[in-house]
């Protein structure tokens, strides 16, 4: 890079300023962190000197911006590979492994191509295209977000990930000093040094919004902006701010999934919401095909064994982040605003907290709720049509008013101790679901607390109406 070594005595105050971070700053850090690490490249190869043949070491930073293998770095770092002969060339091939430099990583180092592109502007600044070699499984992209470049204002925060003196990946902390620098660029307030040249620059909400492009002694370090190397991105196929729920399925482990998660949506709160629940629906279509796999109705049990190796990872990752993404619904449920509707539909809840929750007039068609607290929880209303409600304790729950509860299924769960059951629905239950001495429910209770609570629910509720075996409701009703 073409910043002076003096800068290693930055580097060295940066590490002593990490040490001290508090624990939630490192945790953010280090979430940050795991997502770049997917998509970023080492970049190295060795130049021989014109006149005295002798051979120097070239390294920096690149990363992934597609799922065929591109590479996006800086193009300054070739300056010296390009005057070489062709022969040299063929002897000192560009050489890259992923996730970190060798010695950090288990990674085998390819060997890069170099994508000439022909009439690029100024304003595309100090960018280069390489490519990694074909590969059957798609290479991880960088989240690369045009929007949230533009949107990008002077002050804001920002962390460069690189190979800083060539060591391992290291983050870079810094802002931005403005964004109308010449051709373009964004000065950066940060100490970039040698080994950072084409580092991915990303937002703290975790978006790639430009990359390193060099520094200049007692000046300003540039940042080249991603929504100028478009006509790069576009070769290369680049998919622009990539769906986070997608993201997150793909997410190759677990700990990778929870990273992920953290970067792209913590703060869990009503204004993302809709992202948790679609990512729950999408965890949950990935997850059902095996438990349907597994399960042994007669046994009412599920035999993992039917699983073949692979079946089974997938099905552990499935279970674990359905069981993470399960404790954000809740909390969510829990604080409820008084004017949101409750779109739930073919979702699985598990092993929550929902005592005294407001699902009032929740749409819970084809979900799971199951092994949960619902102690106190309203359910007016609700729609249940193929819910299946397995395992929960919902003393004093109110079910009162719910009209759509097709091939619901309350398997394993007391439901005769809520405090409101509509009439045509206890009908169904009674009929369906009755106590069964054989079966384990999550708090104790006997053939005579069920028909002591069935009469209770019959006196508070009594029957309106008709239903059909399967559980259709028929006729008006209200509430008691």
């Amino acid at each position: 890079m073409r910043t002076p070594v003096k800068h290693i005595v930055i580097v060295v105050v940066l590490m002593v300023a990490i040490a001290g971070l508090g624990k939630e700053a490192f945790a953010q850090q280090r979430t940050l962190t795991d997502l770049a690490r997917q998509s970023i490249v080492y970049i190295w190869f060795d130049v021989a000197d014109p006149t005295t043949g002798a051979m120097a070491r070239v390294n920096g930073t690149g990363f992934i911006v597609s799922r065929t293998g591109y590479v996006l770095t800086a193009s300054h770092l070739f300056q010296s590979w390009d005057m070489q002969t062709d022969a040299n060339k063929k002897k000192n091939l560009i050489r890259g492994t992923l996730q970190d430099r060798p010695g950090f990583t288990p990674s085998n180092p390819l060997i890069l191509q170099r994508i000439p592109v022909a009439g690029l502007s100024d304003a595309s600044g100090d960018v280069s295209l390489l490519k990694l070699p074909y590969s059957r499984q798609d290479y991880p992209a960088a989240t690369i977000c045009r929007r949230e470049a533009s949107a990008a204002r002077d002050g804001d925060a920002f962390e460069a990930f690189g190979f800083p003196l060539s060591q391992s990946l290291q983050g870079i902390d810094g802002k931005l000093g403005t964004t109308n620098a010449p051709d373009g660029r964004w000065a950066a307030q940060a100490p970039f040094i040698f080994g950072l040249s084409g580092a991915p620059v990303y937002s703290k909400r975790g978006y790639v919004i430009g990359l390193v492009e060099g520094g200049l002694e007692d000046a300003a370090n540039w940042i080249t902006p991603i929504q100028h190397v478009l006509t790069l991105l576009h070769i290369a196929n680049y998919v622009d701010c990539p769906d986070v729920t997608k993201a997150l399925v793909e997410a190759a482990d677990f700990v990778v999934f929870e990273n992920l998660f953290a970067t792209f949506l913590e703060p869990v709160d009503w204004s993302n919401a809709g992202i948790v629940f679609d990512l729950d629906r999408a965890l949950t279509a990935r997850y059902r095909p095996l438990a349907q796999k597994v399960w042994n109705p007669q046994k009412n049990d599920s035999e993992l064994e039917k699983l073949n190796q692979a079946e089974r990872n997938e099905y552990d990752l499935r279970s674990s982040e359905l069981t993470f993404v399960s404790t954000k619904v809740a909390g969510l449920l829990k604080n409820r605003p008084v004017d949101v509707s409750l779109d739930l539909h073919s979702m699985n809840i598990w092993n929550v907290d929902l005592r005294d929750a407001d699902l009032t007039g929740a749409n819970l068609n084809d979900t799971e709720v199951s092994e949960s607290d619902m102690r106190g929880a309203r359910l007016n209303g609700s729609s249940l049509d193929r819910a299946m409600l397995h395992q929960n304790d919902i003393e004093r729950a109110d079910l009162c008013g719910i009209t759509q509860y097709q091939d619901s299924n309350f398997i394993e769960t007391p439901w005769w101790q809520a405090s409101h059951v509509d009439g045509d629905l206890l009908a169904y239950l009674a009929n369906h679901f009755a106590f069964d001495q054989r079966t384990s429910y999550p708090r104790h209770t006997s053939r005579q607390d069920f028909q002591a609570g069935l009469t209770r629910l019959r006196q508070s509720s009594p029957e309106r109406g008709s239903t059909t075996e399967q559980g259709v409701a028929r006729g008006p009703r209200d509430c008691n």
